[in-house]
C-alpha cells in the first residue's frame, strides 16, 4: 500500500512537472510584439518652422529588466534612413519581449555610419527676421548616440501583455536645438544658394559656432514613451 502511494505522488509530481514546462514554453511562445517608431515633434513655434528631418539610424540596442529583475537585451541592425515631416511618424523596427511588468527600458540608438553617412539633415526656415524669411539647413555627418529611456504612459512600469501589441515611440524635437541661438546668430551667419535660394548652411565647416551650439542640445532633444 505504501508503495502505491508513493507510486501515486511521483506520478502527481511528473504530471505537475510536466504542466510548468508547459504553461512556460505556451509563455514563451506568446511574448509580446513591440513596434519602434520615430516621430519628428510637431512645433507650435512660429518663429521656426521645420519642413524636413532625415535621419539615418544604424543601429538600435534595446535593454530591458522585469519587476523581478530578469534582464533581457536586444541589438539590431537598421541601416535606415528615416525621412520625416514635421508632426510624422515612421516605423523603425518590431521586437518581441516576454510578457511581464517592466521596470525599465532603455534605449540606444546610433545615428550616422562610418561611411561618411549624414547621420541628422533638417531643413526649415527662421522666421520673424523682418520682412525676409531665412531658409537654413543643419547637417550632421558625424556619428551620434543617443540613450533614452522609455517612460510608460500609463505609469512608472511598462506592463507586456501575452500576445499583446505596444508602441515605443522615439520623439525628437528640434526646436530645441536652436533656443540658445540669438537674432544677431541667425543674420550674422554665412548663406550659400541652395534650391534657388540663399541658405544658412549649418555644419561643422560653415557656421562652426552655431554648429557646435545645435549639436551639443541633440541628446537632451529625445523621448521615449512606451504605450
Amino acid at each position: 500500500m505504501i508503495k502505491k502511494h508513493i507510486g501515486y505522488s511521483k506520478l502527481f509530481i511528473l504530471l505537475g512537472s510536466l504542466l510548468m514546462v508547459f504553461s512556460c514554453k505556451q509563455i514563451e511562445e506568446d511574448p509580446g510584439q513591440i513596434t519602434v517608431s520615430l516621430a519628428l515633434s510637431a512645433s507650435s513655434e512660429e518663429s521656426l518652422k521645420i519642413s524636413q528631418g532625415k535621419f539615418f539610424i544604424s543601429e538600435l540596442f534595446i535593454e530591458s529588466q522585469t519587476e523581478s529583475g530578469k534582464r533581457t537585451e536586444l541589438n539590431r541592425l537598421v541601416e535606415k534612413e528615416i525621412d520625416l515631416k514635421n508632426g510624422s511618424l515612421k516605423e523603425l523596427i518590431q521586437f518581441q519581449l516576454p510578457p511581464a511588468v517592466y521596470n525599465d527600458i532603455n534605449i540606444m540608438m546610433k545615428l550616422g555610419n562610418d561611411n561618411g553617412q549624414s547621420a541628422i539633415y533638417l531643413k526649415g526656415e527662421r522666421r520673424g527676421l523682418g520682412l525676409t524669411q531665412l531658409p537654413f539647413v543643419f547637417d550632421n555627418s558625424s556619428t551620434e548616440w543617443i540613450d533614452i529611456e522609455a517612460k510608460a504612459v500609463s505609469g512608472n512600469q511598462a506592463v507586456v501583455k501575452r500576445g499583446g501589441k505596444n508602441l515605443i515611440t522615439l520623439e525628437v524635437k528640434p526646436q530645441i536645438w536652436f533656443q540658445p541661438i540669438g537674432l544677431g546668430q541667425w543674420l550674422a551667419g554665412e548663406l550659400r544658394p541652395f534650391e534657388g535660394k540663399e541658405t544658412l548652411w549649418i555644419s561643422p565647416e560653415e557656421n562652426p559656432e552655431m554648429f557646435q551650439i545645435i549639436n551639443g542640445r541633440i541628446k537632451q532633444s529625445f523621448s521615449a514613451k512606451f504605450e
